[in-house]
Order: structure tokens, then C-alpha cells, then sequence
């Protein structure tokens, strides 16, 4: 698989100058680009160098780690995030309702990548709480998604 440019660029910015990374609001850039990340190996990609910043003595102090990766799982476990289809004939609400269901297979994706490691299971179980209260929520596409990932974390 073949990793974006985009995704290429804001990863080796981010690795050879974290400072100027952090304080250009690169975090919120790498966090948003996680979260539309299309292929897995992409967004895997993007979860080690938030994970590199993290880790980092030097830049952890930078990281909000319960905004930051609840911004990553915000479409599992905000009640808000709702994936309704309005019945209109407006080409950008269907846009926007693609865009939400592409957001919610890339938090999938980044929930995965980081469980995969040990400090990524650290991370994700600050929020992993509010990721399960998603199932209690009348909600079935996203109790599936949740479902889902639960299962490939445990590889059954």
C-alpha cells in the first residue's frame, strides 16, 4: 500500500522538527488527518508519530492526552455524532454524511494502530470508557463499528 503525500509530509515535519510541528498547530493537522485517514496502513503511519510526540520527554508535555485521542474516537463515542441521511436533494449534506462515515472508519483504524502497541494502550484506555458507553446508545452503525473493533483488537 502507498502512503499520501500528504500524510508522507506532515509525518517527516513532524519527525525532524517537532517544535516548530507543535507550536504551527501540527498536532490538531495530524490528528484530523488520523482521523480521515483512509487506508489502514496510512493511518497507522500517522498514530506512531502522534505516538513518537507522546513518548518524547521533550514534546509529551504538549499532548492534551484526553482531548487528543478523544477527538480520535469522538465518532464512536460522541452522542452527537449521529449518522442520520437527510432526506435532501443538497449534493454537500451527502458529502457531509460520507465524510462522517469516512471519520468513523479512520477512528476505527486509530483505535486499532494504537492498541497494537503498548503505549498506544495506554493512550486509548484513557478514553476506552466512553468508547464502550457507545454501546448502550440506540445507534446500530456505530454499535457495529465499535463491535467491530473490539474484534479485530482481539483478532477473533
Amino acid at each position: 500500500a502507498v502512503v499520501s503525500t500528504q500524510s508522507t509530509g506532515i509525518s517527516c515535519y513532524a519527525l525532524s522538527q517537532p517544535y516548530s510541528f507543535i507550536e504551527s498547530g501540527g498536532i490538531k493537522c495530524l490528528l484530523e488527518a488520523i482521523a480521515m485517514g483512509g487506508e489502514y496502513q496510512e493511518t497507522e503511519v500517522l498514530c506512531q508519530v502522534f505516538m513518537y510526540i507522546f513518548n518524547n520527554v521533550n514534546t509529551r508535555n504538549f499532548v492534551h492526552l484526553r482531548n487528543d485521542v478523544g477527538f480520535l474516537v469522538a465518532s464512536l463515542s460522541d452522542p452527537y455524532f449521529i449518522l442520520f441521511e437527510k432526506k435532501t436533494e443538497n449534493k454537500k449534506e451527502c458529502d457531509y454524511v460520507e465524510e462522517r462515515e469516512i471519520w468513523l472508519n479512520g477512528s476505527k483504524n486509530a483505535i486499532l494502530s494504537l492498541c497494537r502497541t503498548w503505549p498506544g494502550l495506554y493512550t486509548i484506555q484513557v478514553v476506552f470508557k466512553e468508547m464502550m458507553s457507545a454501546l448502550t446508545r440506540p445507534f446500530p452503525k456505530i454499535q457495529r463499528t465499535v463491535v467491530n473493533c473490539i474484534y479485530d483488537m482481539l483478532n477473533l
